[in-house]
C-alpha cells in the first residue's frame, strides 16, 4: 500500500506554511549545524557546545526572569482588576506579549527591559486612554534604539515643547546668514573687487553683527535647553551624535527641519507623531513616570 507522502516527509518540510515556521526551521537547523561542527572539534568541542549554546540559553533564561520580576512588582504595587484580566486575554495581547519577550532575551540593557515592561502594562492598564498607535510597532522600534537614543529622543521631545528648539533655530540661521556676509567681505577683500562694493559688503555684515548682539536676548528655555543640542550633554562623541540622529529620524521619531533655516542637515530636530507615542508607551499610566528616560 502506498503511504502518503504527507506523512512520510520530514517534519521540517510539512512546515512550510507560515513565515514564522519557517524561520523557526532555519534557526533550528543552523544551530544542528553549528552544534555538529563544534562538537567534531577534537577535544574542546563538547566545551565549545556548552559555552556557546548552553550558556546562551542560561543568560536569555534569566533576562525573562528578570522581566517578569518586574512584571510581578508593579502588579504587587498596584493589584490585578477583572479589567486587567480581561485585557489579558485578548489576541492582540496575545501577540505583544510574544513579541515582547522575543526582545527582551536579545537585550542587554536593563532600562530597555522595564520599558519594555511599561509597555506591555499600558496595552491592559484601565486607566490609560491614550493612544499610543501600533503596539507591536512601537516594540520592534524600541528595540532597534539604543539607552542613549532614547534619551535624546525624550529631550528633543521636551525641547518641542517648551520651543527652545525654535529658539535654537532662529539663532542657526543668525550665525549662518553672518558667515555667509563675512564670506562676501572676504571675497570682495581677496578678488580686488571695487571698493565701494567691498564697503557694502562690509556695512552688510556690520548691521547684521549688532542686530544679532543687540537682538532680543536668548529665552530662558533656550538658556536651559542649549545643551541638550550637544553631543558632551550625552557624554559621546560628535560623529555617534549624528549617528543617533540619524537613526532617529530615519526611524520616523524625530523631524530634521534643518533646511526650514538654511543650517546644516540635523542641526534642528523636532519630535514627530510616533516618537511621542513610543515615549508615552514607555511611562508608567500611574504618572511616576518609573523608568523615565
Amino acid at each position: 500500500m502506498n503511504e502518503d507522502p504527507e506523512q512520510t516527509s520530514p517534519p521540517q518540510l510539512r512546515q512550510r506554511g507560515t513565515g514564522r515556521e519557517r524561520s523557526i526551521v532555519r534557526r533550528e537547523v543552523a544551530t544542528a549545524a553549528a552544534k555538529a561542527l563544534i562538537g567534531a572539534v577534537p577535544y574542546v568541542g563538547t566545551a565549545l557546545n556548552e559555552a556557546l549554546f548552553e550558556t546562551r540559553s542560561r543568560i536569555k533564561q534569566e533576562r525573562l526572569h528578570r522581566f517578569f520580576a518586574l512584571l510581578r512588582e508593579y502588579f504587587l504595587e498596584h493589584g490585578i482588576s477583572d479589567a486587567y484580566l480581561e485585557r489579558c486575554g485578548t489576541e492582540q495581547f496575545g501577540d505583544l506579549l510574544e513579541s515582547v519577550l522575543l526582545q527582551v532575551q536579545r537585550t542587554r540593557s536593563r532600562k530597555k527591559v522595564i520599558w519594555f515592561r511599561n509597555l506591555l502594562v499600558n496595552q491592559i492598564s484601565p486607566g490609560h486612554a491614550v493612544d499610543h498607535g501600533d503596539p507591536e510597532l512601537l516594540s520592534s522600534i524600541l528595540a532597534t534604539l539604543s539607552d542613549t537614543e532614547v534619551v535624546i529622543l525624550d529631550r528633543m521631545r521636551l525641547t518641542s515643547e517648551n520651543g527652545s528648539w525654535e529658539a535654537n533655530a532662529r539663532q542657526l540661521r543668525s550665525k549662518a546668514r553672518l558667515r555667509r556676509l563675512l564670506m562676501d567681505v572676504d571675497m570682495y577683500r581677496n578678488t580686488g573687487r571695487a571698493v565701494d562694493e567691498l564697503v557694502q559688503a562690509e556695512m552688510r555684515y556690520h548691521e547684521a553683527l549688532s542686530t544679532e548682539t543687540t537682538g532680543t536676548t536668548p529665552s530662558i528655555a533656550l538658556k536651559e535647553c542649549a545643551p541638550l543640542f550637544t553631543c558632551e550633554y550625552y557624554g559621546i562623541s560628535e560623529e555617534e551624535f549624528r549617528y543617533c540622529l540619524q537613526h532617529l529620524v530615519s526611524s520616523a521619531l524625530l523631524a530634521d527641519r534643518s533646511h526650514e533655516y538654511d543650517a546644516a542637515a540635523l542641526s534642528i530636530t523636532t519630535i514627530a507623531g510616533l516618537g511621542k507615542q513610543l515615549l508615552e508607551s514607555i511611562l508608567l499610566p500611574d504618572g511616576k513616570e518609573k523608568g523615565a528616560p
